[in-house]
């Protein structure tokens, strides 16, 4: 009888044991797809950086010749910005599956997605401000060209 009780208690630690590893498993599978969605947001924060960098590091130009060109070089920075909107939609929508999936780690994900989130916006609106400068600088240089015609 002794030792049929004590094989019983074995079964049930091995198997207690068994759970406990299983569930150890499926948490440290957890800890990486948050894991590798923090690198993801990171690197897309790094790219935004970078962009309001470049943006950051140009100026207006003196003639019209030199205005058109950075009105044409804005632009193509503003398609490439169509990329990276993919890449902050795609940090938005794995954000919002992870979150439901572990809610224990919910606010570190919203803390990572906001923080991606914002910077993305904060690009957004200086782009617009520098599209919207370059066009009002392109309309006085040509009024102003206009106007040493006429003289």
């Amino acid at each position: 009888m002794r030792i049929q009780s004590k094989m019983e208690e074995t079964t049930q630690l091995w198997e207690d044991l068994k759970e406990l590893a299983h569930a150890r498993q499926e948490a440290l599978a957890g800890a990486k797809q948050v894991h590798v969605f923090d690198r993801t947001a990171d690197e897309t924060i790094s790219w935004i950086q970078e962009k309001d960098a470049t943006l950051s590091s140009e100026g207006y130009g003196q003639d019209l010749e030199t205005i058109q060109a950075l009105v044409r070089k804005h632009q193509g920075f503003e398609t490439d910005l169509e990329a990276l909107k993919e890449q902050v939609e795609s940090v938005r929508e794995e954000a919002r599956r992870l979150a439901d999936l572990f809610p224990d780690a919910r606010e570190h994900i919203e803390v990572k997605h906001e923080e991606a989130t914002d910077s993305w916006a904060e690009l957004l609106e200086k782009a617009e401000q520098r599209r919207d400068k370059l066009q009002q600088a392109e309309q006085l240089q040509a009024y102003f060209d206009q106007y040493r015609d006429l003289m």
